[in-house]
């Protein structure tokens, strides 16, 4: 549902909130399993999602090892899926297709369902039409409590990172959370100076995409003042952000030696490669930042929209800085928008961000977690 359209939303919220308020009525909740055989977790939504999630499913295996634990992940996000460290099996499935999703959910026959999502009336719905006990966010203003025998509160005020861990408390108790990424990716091609590579990330994804967006006129600044610095400046990106990584270099002006684009070179798991062993990495708030922190790269992570509080970077080696603007941190779910929405990241000065930059250049490159 995360990459769905504004009628897909309004249709799952118009037809969505009527049927979890019927299931009230329909039936008394349920026990958690003493023994679970077969658990689905339900993850259709972002790579970000994903990763940030990752820790609920390593727990689940722990807490039940002798399950067969499945997720049924989006299309959009089945490489980051694939980069959880725990051994599960995996299917897409299109939410955006109730019928076809509780198939999917009914034939695996399973005796708990957990739906990390926290908003689609939709996953909550194909959860609970599943047959087995369920699982999943209770979150404000989202009427979804009713579809689950064990609904977990969401909070708004949190990070999301802290949400999940409520959720891994409540199916596997109470512990540490952590999110559960494979490390120690391969070097990806072509071979790149990495201890002066700062990888730029800078097209987010999602329906907030261009208010997530940072100016191709401030990116050059940075770029420009990275190579100043000594470095080396690759921006990557899937063959869909090409139109913006090429605006960014053409503010630029700098020699190919100096900045270019790595748009479409490599697959998430080379990704992760490049982000383990870069000196730098700058990205708006999107799937590739969350990454990043997750494998404890250096990290500057650009935010206005969203609040670095709600869903900034988890990790000690990454610094967030936000835009000043008084209408940033509006995005509480993902799909909200502001009338000034246009007027926030351009509100971010570049040297702002680069004092950052010059903050996490100053810290030794090299450490133990960054293969080398």
């Amino acid at each position: 549902m995360a990459r769905s359209s504004s009628l897909q939303r309004h249709l799952d919220r118009a037809v969505g909130v009527p049927a979890v308020r019927a299931l009230r009525f329909a039936r008394k909740r349920r026990p958690l399993p003493s023994d679970p055989q077969c658990i689905v977790v339900i993850q259709p939504t972002a790579i970000g999602d994903a990763i940030l999630s990752s820790g609920v499913v390593a727990r689940l295996k722990g807490r039940y090892p002798q399950a067969a634990l499945w997720v049924l992940q989006g299309a959009s996000n089945a490489a980051a899926v694939a980069m959880i460290d725990a051994p599960i099996q995996t299917q897409t499935v299109p939410f955006n297709r109730p019928h076809k999703a509780v198939a999917a959910l009914r034939a695996l026959k399973p005796d708990l369902v957990v739906d990390l999502t926290p908003w689609p009336r939709a996953t909550a719905l194909a959860a609970q039409l599943s047959g087995a006990v369920c699982v999943g966010f209770d979150s404000e203003n989202q009427h979804r409590a009713a579809a689950f025998d064990c609904p977990v509160p969401h909070g708004c005020g949190r990070h999301e990172i802290e949400n999940f861990a409520a959720l891994a408390d409540a199916v596997a108790g109470p512990a540490p959370y952590a999110m559960a990424l494979k490390r120690g990716w391969p070097e990806p091609a072509p071979a790149l100076p990495w201890d002066r590579l700062a990888l730029v990330h800078v097209n987010p994804g999602g329906s907030q995409a261009a208010a997530k967006s940072w100016p191709a006129a401030h990116w050059a600044v940075v770029i420009r003042a990275l190579a100043e610095r000594g470095m080396q400046v690759g921006l990557t990106g899937v063959p869909a952000d090409a139109a913006v990584v090429d605006a960014a270099l053409i503010a630029a002006a700098l020699p190919d030696d100096q900045a270019f684009s790595l748009v479409g070179r490599w697959s998430l798991p080379a990704l992760a490669g490049a982000l383990e062993r870069a000196r730098l990495v700058l990205s708006v708030d999107t799937g590739v930042m969350h990454l990043a922190a997750a494998l404890q790269a250096p990290l500057v992570a650009l935010h206005g929209p969203t609040r670095p509080g709600r869903w900034g970077p988890v990790s000690d080696k990454a610094e967030a800085v936000l835009s000043p603007h008084p209408a940033a941190g509006y995005i509480q779910f993902g799909f909200e928008d502001h009338p000034d929405a246009s007027a926030v990241m351009p509100a971010l000065a570049p040297e702002v961000v680069l004092a950052a930059v010059d903050r996490q250049l100053a810290r030794p490159y090299g450490a133990p977690n960054r293969p080398k």
